[in-house]
């Protein structure tokens, strides 16, 4: 569990860089903000499995450790 949260991070932070990278290298300019609707898609899919996947991750914590953790929203 506690490895596919850390893929889901590295991915969202994969997923970040690039769209830092888009607006850095003036991409946003020659293509006159065509790629911002699918840089916007990918990086909510990808939230969202990182929540998704945290939230599996908390309640197994839980479980473990017989508590209630605070969620990360």
């Amino acid at each position: 569990m506690l490895n596919h949260y850390y893929k889901n991070l590295i991915e969202e932070n994969r997923t970040l860089s690039e769209i830092e990278d888009y607006y850095k290298n003036g991409k946003y300019k020659q293509d006159n903000l065509s790629a911002v609707d699918s840089l916007n898609n990918k990086y909510k899919a990808i939230y969202k499995k990182r929540m998704e996947s945290y939230e599996t991750l908390v309640k197994s914590i839980e479980e473990y450790a017989g508590k209630e953790i605070k969620s990360e929203k």
